[in-house]
C-alpha cells in the first residue's frame, strides 16, 4: 500500500497563496472590481497539490463553507466557480472575501499557538517545581 509523502496543505495556507499570488493585481484594479481571476496550475504549483485535487477542495469545500447569503436575500462567496463542459474550470476569488477569511483564520492559528504556547510553558514551570521540591525535601 502506498501513502501519500507530502504534507497534507492547509486551507489557510492555499489562501495565503492565492492571497500573495493577486494582491498586487488586486490592488491595482479599480475600487469596483473585486474578483480576481486565477490560475489553479499556478497556485497547484506553490502549494504542491495537482491541479484536480486543488480544484475540488475549492469546488467542494471552501466554495459552499465561505458562501454567505445576505438579509436582502442576495449572496456572495469567496469563489466564482464557471465549468464550461465540465473540461475547462475556471476560478475567481472574491479578493475582500478572501481578505476577511484569511484574518480570520490568521488569527484562529496564533491563538491557537499561544494557547499551546501557554499550556507547554504551565507544563515546564509545574516540572522545575516538581524537580526543586523533591531535591530540596
Amino acid at each position: 500500500m502506498s501513502f501519500c509523502k507530502r504534507k497534507n496543505i492547509s486551507d489557510r495556507e492555499i489562501l495565503k497563496i492565492i492571497y500573495y499570488l493577486y494582491f498586487e493585481e488586486f490592488d491595482k484594479l479599480s475600487d469596483s472590481k473585486i474578483l480576481i481571476q486565477i490560475d489553479l496550475e499556478k497556485i497547484s504549483i506553490k502549494s504542491n497539490v495537482s491541479t484536480g485535487e486543488l480544484f475540488g477542495r475549492i469546488y467542494h469545500y471552501l466554495h459552499p463553507k465561505y458562501k454567505f447569503t445576505h438579509e436582502i436575500g442576495s449572496s456572495s462567496s469567496l469563489f466564482h466557480i464557471n465549468l464550461q463542459n465540465g473540461k475547462n474550470k475556471q476560478c475567481s476569488v472574491n479578493f475582500p472575501i478572501l481578505c476577511s477569511v484569511l484574518g480570520q483564520l490568521e488569527e484562529d492559528f496564533y491563538n491557537k499557538k499561544l494557547t499551546l504556547s501557554i499550556a507547554f510553558l504551565s507544563m515546564f514551570i509545574s516540572l522545575i517545581s516538581l524537580v526543586i521540591t523533591i531535591l530540596f525535601k
